[in-house]
């Protein structure tokens, strides 16, 4: 697959590549994709696009059609075309963003409205990504779609005002939670395409920032910046408001009376398909298991109750707690479950590592021979290290009561990472907390600690702390 890529065009290049993309080994298929981007063999986009649904080899996908400029532009035009999956037209999005010529541009211009919030959050960073501005026959179509957004978060105000805070709904007051930002977001993006885009930007980060006085100057400045009819409707959801204050904020042009928690479940459950994220549609019928009748509540579609359940574990692991639900539900995509008796061997140590795990629920003991390390429970992970470094295992892993795993292969992982930026700052952190529980253990004081660690190398060993010369 790889020499194809260096191959002189021809026929039968084609016709391999075609027969490598759908080979059932998932490397051999990215190392095709790889492949057919160096070619640019435009009759081949149909089954690289094809790809953009398999997690595994979603990100070797995008850089094909990437490496592809204008010309993959029409496969992107098509996919949307077509209405492919949420999931692909998300991809297809950044793939056009990051192509970022004029007819790139263009085909993400007319899909500016595109019904699924999330597909219209990748369409709207694409082409601020493009540099798109709008002209004087766009302005019209931009504000309207900003009063859609904001009628958009009015509901899920409303929603949220209404839940109450019972444990019940937390899960379903969190995705409302996420509604809201996201409408926030996407009425930002908006509003840089009709003015200064690097204003607006500084406006995004003022608002993102912790401390009062930067978001209450970032209010300021759009208060000053923005029509009448758009002021009315923007700050009411910039602010800083309880859920029942910003309902009776927007009420005046979004009115919401007052309804039950259960009212809203069904809501929630029967709004048009594209007007909430799958995730949102997944805890409203998490949701609806205790608060309705069981004829209720039938699954509106979207997520399957065990993607669901996937994803809640997955999202009380540090390591996946800031990725989006949807990216998520990829990686729930790709988890291999594992059951482990009390007493088995999960790996030895000195083995190959290709893999972390999950731990759903049990709890596993890490040993080095007689030793024990340490005790891990419910949502902890072990074998981090073989997602990044597939070096020998440093410890031996078994199960203390039967336990139910998930394992992760570091290729697919590898794909996951290389599109989602918020997969890279989870492993960042678990990578940093693992350094700081090993310097915590280290008996110097913290300036001699540091010294050891950025200049004793690696056949060398620190001196023991009364032979460490006084200052050093």
């Amino acid at each position: 697959a790889r020499v194809l890529g260096e191959a002189p065009p021809t026929a039968s290049r084609s016709a391999l590549l075609r027969q490598l993309l759908a080979d059932p080994r998932a490397e051999v298929r990215r190392a095709a994709l790889q492949s057919a981007g160096r070619a640019c063999a435009s009759e081949l986009w149909p089954v690289v696009s094809a790809s953009l649904v398999d997690p595994g080899c979603r990100a070797s996908a995008v850089s094909a059609l990437v490496a592809g400029g204008d010309g993959a532009m029409g496969e992107v035009e098509a996919l949307f075309v077509s209405g492919a999956p949420t999931g692909v037209l998300r991809q297809a999005a950044r793939v056009a963003g990051r192509i970022g010529t004029p007819r790139a541009s263009e085909v993400l211009r007319r899909h500016l409205g595109h019904p699924a919030p999330r597909v219209r959050d990748e369409v709207l960073e694409a082409l601020g990504a493009c540099g798109w501005t709008a002209g004087a026959g766009d302005i019209e179509s931009v504000e309207a779609r900003i009063r859609e957004e904001v009628r958009d978060a009015a509901w899920a105000t409303a929603a949220l005002r209404d839940l109450g805070d019972t444990p019940l709904v937390a899960l379903l007051r969190e995705a409302l939670e996420g509604e809201v930002d996201g409408a926030r977001r996407r009425v930002l993006l908006l509003l840089g395409f009709m003015g200064d885009a690097a204003a607006v930007q500084r406006v995004r980060d003022g608002l993102a920032h912790g401390a009062r006085e930067k978001r209450a100057y970032a209010l300021e400045v759009l208060d000053v910046t923005l029509s009448g009819a758009l002021r009315g409707l923007v700050l009411p959801l910039m602010e800083d408001l309880a859920p029942i204050d910003r309902a009776e904020r927007l009420a005046d042009e979004f009115p919401h009376p007052v309804a039950s928690p259960a009212d809203r479940v069904r809501e929630a459950m029967a709004r048009p398909e594209f007007d909430l994220a799958s995730w949102t549609r997944a805890c409203a019928l998490q949701a609806a298991g205790p608060l309705l009748d069981a004829h209720d509540a039938a699954a509106p579609g979207g997520m399957s109750m065990l993607t669901i359940e996937k994803v809640i574990c997955l999202k009380a692991v540090p390591m996946f707690a800031e990725a989006s639900e949807e990216i998520l539900a990829d990686v729930a995509g790709i988890l291999e479950e594992r059951e482990v008796k009390a007493g088995e061997v999960v790996f030895e140590k000195g083995g190959v590592g290709d893999s972390l795990y999950v731990i759903v629920h049990g709890q596993v003991r890490v040993f080095d021979g007689e030793r024990t390390i340490t005790h891990l429970g419910e949502h902890d992970i072990f074998g981090e290290l073989a997602l990044l470094d597939p070096e020998p295992r440093v410890a031996s892993v078994a199960a203390v009561v039967d336990t139910r795993l998930f394992r992760l292969d570091r290729e697919g992982f590898a794909e996951l990472m290389a599109g989602n930026i918020e997969i890279v700052r989870g492993v960042l952190h678990v990578l940093c907390e693992r350094l700081r529980r090993q310097s915590s253990v280290v008996p110097y004081p913290a300036d001699v600690r540091w010294v050891c660690v950025m200049n004793v190398g690696p056949t060398r060993k620190p001196e023991p702390p009364s032979a460490a010369p006084s200052g050093h």
